[in-house]
């Protein structure tokens, strides 16, 4: 059972649409609609069959007239109607349904009636003779089964005095009155009908049942059909009803709909988890919810990148300050010691020596500062050269050839034969290329070989720039391109301003490029940077 109602659960949430419910509320309300006029139209025909009966609504039901259990007769059901049951052998009243029809209906009437279960009936015409006075031609007809044709088995003919003058139909009778000839046209009072039913109970013996009911005049259709009009306007309000719970049910589902939405925003406003449910949210709005989601998760990633931002903000001030304070600090007590006189004349050229070294220092790291803060700025433009990438590569390491070897280092080059063009700022990448050569150089004992090798790979530039030298420690290669990183984590380095990388990326950042140093070497390297720059056709607005 609980599998059962897991696996349900499971397809609501997978079809869970407003779509689908709304064409489930309009199946309801269509159903409900038919329904109702289904229920209304049979109630419509029934009161209408019960304000217009005929004899076979009494005698339907032969089992109740052969056991004789007149009481089971719905004649209630039957307004205005009523029934008299005769013994056909001794003339007498075996029920009648209610008093009045007792006391107007007599077996004597039986023969002026006519008789639902045979196929003949009474046909009474009325003609205006020349002078003006009616007669009456009355005869009684049938359909004769083996001729296949209607057939007038007897007939008579009444003066206007309702006297018998010719025929041979009531034979035993000299003249009839105004209320047998009514019968005879089926006619019980002015708004009463009168037929009768012959038959045997279960023990054979003959009975006749009379049914009088209501005339179906047209005065009394009509009214029939008003009343069951102003039925149909009380059911109004049925309808009202049923079209009120819909919109509120409507209202109830896009208000749940959205519900995840608006609580996932109070969750991102109260740094919690901003996950939801897809199977709580209807089709159509999944994918907004995977938009929504992907905004989410961009405004917490811009989030953390403004907090990294801040903290970087943070380290790039407190490292300014850190290498900033060793040369001002030296400055300024070697001035004050010269400007005291506390300096023996013969070591004042080196104190002088030592301040302007400093000087050298605190200029450069500022002039470092200044650079990395002018790239950094979203105004900054690029001043793009479409050239020859190999033959800039060459030029750059031919110019410095001679300080690798004067390092006592090696150089191997590999470059590719055919032209390769994109466009750099050559002033701004002659500074990436010098910063990594510039590392090696400083980090390396004399021996070691700087590897150059440039290539073309799907569109892209790649330069690889290495060394076999000692390494890079993981910590420092993790963070190699924040600001004030060094080779030597000591920071004992008065030379290194910690700089230079975070100016190279943001360098080649801003060619559309990446710059990473490699986790695991290859080809015997013991330091690996690898740079990409898209070739000139996939470069876009620089």
């Amino acid at each position: 059972m609980d599998w059962g109602t897991g696996l349900m659960m499971k397809l609501l949430k997978k079809w869970y649409s407003v779509t689908g419910l709304l064409v489930a509320l309009l199946l309801i309300y269509t159903i409900s609609l038919l329904v109702y006029r289904v229920v209304f139209e049979s109630m419509e025909t029934q009161r209408m069959m019960n304000a217009f009966p005929n004899l076979w609504n009494v005698v339907e039901d032969t089992e109740i007239l052969e056991q004789e259990r007149y009481e089971d007769i719905p004649i209630r059901q039957f307004p205005h109607s009523a029934f008299i049951v005769f013994d056909e052998d001794d003339k007498s009243v075996l029920y009648a349904s209610d008093e009045k029809i007792l006391q107007n209906i007599y077996y004597e009437d039986l023969e002026f009636i006519n008789d639902f279960s045979t196929n003949r009936y009474f046909n009474v015409s009325k003609i205006i003779n020349k002078e003006q006075k009616p007669f009456y031609i009355i005869s009684q007809e049938g359909y004769d089964e083996e001729d296949s044709m209607n057939a007038i088995y007897d007939r008579c003919v009444l003066n206007s005095q309702y006297e018998i003058i010719e025929g041979d139909l009531f034979s035993n009778r000299k003249s009839l009155n105004k209320r047998e000839l009514n019968f005879l046209q089926g006619v019980y009072d002015k708004k009463m009908n009168v037929e009768k039913y012959s038959y045997s109970n279960k023990d054979g013996q003959k009975r006749v049942l009379v049914f009088v009911a209501p005339t179906m005049t047209e005065q009394a259709y009509h009214r029939l059909v008003e009343d069951n009009g102003k039925r149909q306007i009380y059911a109004f309000p049925i309808f009202l009803f049923i079209v009120l719970i819909q919109i509120l049910l409507f209202r109830y589902i896009i208000k749940r709909s959205f519900l995840p939405f608006q609580k996932a925003i109070v969750r991102y406003r109260e740094n919690a988890n901003t996950s939801f449910d897809e199977g709580t949210i209807p089709l159509e709005l999944r994918q907004t919810a995977r938009e929504f989601q992907y905004t989410i998760q961009a405004l917490e990633e811009t989030k953390k990148e403004r907090q990294q931002a801040q903290q970087e903000k943070y380290a790039l001030i407190s490292g300014i300050s850190h290498d900033l304070k060793t040369p001002l600090t030296v400055i300024r007590g070697f001035s004050e010691a010269l400007l005291e006189k506390k300096v023996p004349q013969e070591k004042e050229q080196k104190y002088l020596q030592t301040i302007h070294k400093r000087a050298l220092i605190a200029n450069d790291l500022v002039d470092s500062l200044f650079g990395y803060m002018k790239i950094e700025h979203p105004s900054y433009q690029l001043h793009l050269q479409k050239i020859d990438i190999c033959e800039y590569t060459k030029q750059f390491f031919a110019q410095k050839y001679p300080e690798i070897m004067a390092k006592k280092f090696k150089l191997e080059i590999e470059l590719p034969k055919q032209p390769c063009f994109g466009k750099i700022d050559v002033k701004l990448f002659d500074r990436v290329l010098e910063n990594i050569v510039e590392n090696s150089l400083k980090h390396n004992p004399e021996g070691t070989t700087v590897f150059v090798k440039l290539r073309q790979k799907q569109h892209k530039i790649i330069w690889t720039l290495a060394d076999n030298g000692i390494g890079m420690k993981d910590e420092v290669r993790k963070h190699i391109f924040m600001p004030f990183v060094t080779g030597d984590e000591s920071r004992h380095d008065s030379n290194a301003n910690g700089l230079g990388m975070s100016i190279a990326q943001k360098i080649v950042s801003l060619h559309h490029g990446t710059i990473v140093v490699m986790e695991k070497p290859q080809n015997g390297y013991s330091t690996e940077f690898c740079i990409e720059l898209p070739q000139d056709d996939e470069m876009g607005v620089l």
